[in-house]
This record gives C-alpha cells, sequence and structure tokens, in this order.
C-alpha cells in the first residue's frame, strides 16, 4: 500500500503488483511485483519469501521502492537502447541532440503503441510512428516536453563541467550514451504529472455532463460526446461494466458512467508495459491521505470521520461545509456493517462513500 502510494502520487506509476488497497498480498499465493521479474531469481526469491512470511521491516521498504524504481528504469533505458540500434545510431560514440531525442522519442513511444522495438524493422517503425498523433492525439505536448526535459539537463551538465551558469542556447549539442539515457529516465519520470493537465481537462469535461450532482454521467450523453469529434469517451457498456465505472442501478435515465471509477480506471492509463503504467492521479487518494494524517488510524466513529471531511476541500467542493443526511446516514450504515461502530478507512464501501 505505501510503496503504490508513494509511486502514484510522485511518477503517476502503478506499478503491477502493487494493489491500490494492500489486498494484493493478502491472499495464500505467494506475493509478485511483475517488474521483478527483471531482478536475479536468487534476489527475487528472498524478497517474496520475506514478504509472504513475516513481512518487511519499517526501512526495509524503502530499499524495495529503490530496487523498483532501478528496474523501471532499467526497462526504459532497455527501450531506449533497441531505439539507438533501430535507427542506426552508434552506441559507443557521442551523438547529436537531435538524434538522442528521437531515440528517446521512440522509446517512450513503444509504450505507447504497445510495441516491441526488437521484432521492428527502420521502416516498419517509420509507418507505426507516423501515426503517433491519432493513436495518442497528447503526443505532441510529449515530444515537446521531452526536448524540454533534454534542455534542461544538458544545460545543467554544461553549466556543472564549466563552474558556472550556462546562458540560453548553450546546452552542449552532443550526448554520450550515459548522457542520452539520463534523458530518458527523468522524461518518464515527468511523464507522469505532464499527464495531470490531461486529466484535469478530461475531469472537467465529464463535470460539465454531470447528472445533477451525482458524481454521475448519462451513458448516451457519454457516448454522445464521442460521437462529435472527441477520441475518448468510447468505451463500450460491457468495457464499463468490467472497470467498474458503470452504475446499472434502477433510476431514470440510466445507466450511468461513475466518473472517479471512470477517470482512474487503466482505460486512461498510458506507457503500456509489463511492468507499469502511467494513469491519471487519482484524487480520492489524495483525500484519503488528509483523513489519514488527520485520524492516523485504521477506521474510526463516523462522527470523526464526518468533522474531517467537512472541513476538507476538493477540486470540486468546498471546504468547511455540512454533510447532508443522505451522506451521514450511508457513513454510518457502513459503521453499523462493521460491526464495533467504526468504519474501515481502507474498505470498498468507504471508498465508494468518498
Amino acid at each position: 500500500y505505501a510503496l503504490h502510494r508513494m509511486f502514484s502520487r510522485d511518477r503517476g506509476w502503478h506499478i503491477a503488483g502493487l494493489d491500490p488497497r494492500g489486498a494484493a498480498w493478502n491472499s495464500s499465493e505467494s506475493p509478485s511485483i511483475a517488474v521483478f521479474g527483471r531482478a536475479p531469481p536468487e534476489a527475487r526469491a528472498n524478497v517474496e519469501r520475506a514478504i509472504a512470511a513475516e513481512g518487511l521491516r519499517e526501512e526495509e521498504v524503502p530499499a524495495l521502492a529503490v530496487a523498483i524504481d532501478f528496474f523501471i528504469h532499467d526497462e526504459i533505458e532497455e527501450r531506449v537502447g533497441h531505439a539507438l540500434r533501430l535507427l542506426g545510431y552508434p552506441l559507443d560514440e557521442p551523438i547529436s541532440a537531435e538524434k538522442a531525442l528521437r531515440a528517446v522519442e521512440l522509446g517512450l513511444g513503444s509504450y505507447i503503441q504497445g510495441v516491441d522495438l526488437r521484432n521492428m524493422t527502420y521502416h516498419s517503425s517509420l509507418i507505426v510512428f507516423s501515426q503517433m498523433h491519432v493513436v495518442y492525439p497528447n503526443w505532441p505536448n510529449v515530444v515537446s516536453m521531452i526536448a524540454s526535459v533534454s534542455k534542461r539537463l544538458r544545460r545543467s551538465w554544461s553549466a556543472r563541467s564549466q563552474g558556472a551558469e550556462v546562458e540560453a542556447g548553450e546546452a552542449p549539442q552532443r550526448l554520450a550514451l550515459n548522457e542520452t539515457m539520463s534523458v530518458a529516465d527523468h522524461v518518464v519520470d515527468a511523464f507522469g504529472p505532464s499527464q495531470n493537465s490531461e486529466c484535469s481537462a478530461m475531469k472537467d469535461r465529464l463535470v460539465q455532463m454531470e447528472e445533477g450532482g451525482t458524481g454521475r454521467v448519462r451513458l448516451a450523453d457519454f457516448h454522445n460526446h464521442a460521437l462529435h469529434g472527441h477520441w475518448q469517451f468510447g468505451e463500450s457498456a460491457s468495457y464499463l461494466r468490467q472497470l467498474g465505472a458503470l452504475d446499472e442501478s434502477p433510476r431514470p435515465g440510466g445507466p450511468y458512467v461513475v466518473i472517479p471509477n471512470y477517470l482512474a480506471g487503466l482505460n486512461n492509463c498510458v506507457l503500456d508495459s509489463r511492468y507499469f503504467s502511467v494513469c491519471c492521479r487519482s484524487e480520492c487518494e489524495d483525500l484519503l491521505l488528509h483523513i489519514e494524517q488527520s485520524l492516523q488510524v485504521p477506521e474510526a466513529a463516523p462522527d470523526a470521520i464526518a468533522a474531517v471531511v467537512a472541513a476538507l476541500p476538493s477540486a470540486t467542493v468546498p471546504g468547511n461545509r455540512t454533510l447532508s443526511v443522505v451522506q451521514l446516514h450511508r457513513l454510518n450504515a457502513i459503521a453499523r456493517s462493521h460491526g464495533g461502530g467504526k468504519v474501515p478507512l481502507y474498505g470498498r464501501l468507504f471508498a465508494q462513500w468518498m
């Protein structure tokens, strides 16, 4: 749970094997973090045995985070290496900044397109990646972000070597292999936060279609938006149902798309990898963080939770408000169903209530 929250909050990464609620390891099966497939077998087995037995000590969790971070960057560097070979660029001598950018773009684009560069020729890659702006309309902004990261790093390296600030335009124009890989590492770190504006814009469009403050959009309105030239909101009812974003309860005008569930769905994740994906940042998790810091317990009385939530603002609701009778009734119902008069903060019902 802690690892998921850290990578999700700081990078927008959703690591395969790290469940948002920490539930993935609460089973009889041996726990597994997919990216550890890149680790030596003995090291992987030792970690999985420790987690499956008594768990990890507090000081071991950061070490695990560092290992996950290393293997994620190891994969992006591997992809950029394949891109360099595919483009015919040398690995043993510096290349122009323009060529380095092209290799990083190709490596990152292989995630978005879901292709393996090892199985492509130079000409087939030209065909596939000529359609990037169609497959992913936000691609021009990604290209700009890659160029910005590269320029910032190159100026920093030059300033360090010269022992002085570098004027605009003095960024070095040739990069060694390790420098190209460093650009790729910084780009994959920045990719998630850079996509937050796209996620916010998507949320704004959904809220504009919202049905009477319910946090839901009529499925007909949802699909109608896609029919009028928008590349998003084209998911079928069956897919939305599987995603957990379709409310089919008997009510007029239904079924409805649940806005927060849709935004948090894997359909809005990019960078197709067996190990991780970049997804919209969960505002619900940000709100839960405030509740955790205020209460510092895994379960609490409904009155204590209500007091914290009423004071808590979100992107769409002001703080210091009065919760409705219906909201309070539902919160107390969760406490009664759980027993003991308290609400589990990490349970499914409380997540739905939030």
